[in-house]
């Protein structure tokens, strides 16, 4: 599955993202280049743990939290940025 976010998103919450760390043969991505975030770093700036989950927030107004997982586990085979 493809997870597609634009700027003006909202805030969601995904239960089933399936990191490929975890599965290799997992096909979930998470498509955040709408958000202009100009590298992994930069994104991982803009997240945080939540409890057993990672948000990443564009603004005060949009963000998706992936429930389930952690901030050190997130790469770019999972997320297009």
């Amino acid at each position: 599955d493809t997870f597609q976010f634009t700027a003006a998103s909202g805030h969601d919450t995904i239960r089933d993202f399936t990191m490929r760390c975890v599965s290799p043969g997992s096909t979930d991505r998470l498509d955040l280049r709408a958000w202009n975030f100009d590298s992994l770093r930069d994104l991982t700036a803009h997240s945080q743990q939540i409890g057993n989950g990672v948000r990443i927030s564009y603004d005060a107004d949009t963000s998706v939290t992936l429930k389930g997982l952690h901030l050190c586990s997130i790469s770019q085979l999972d997320i297009l940025i």
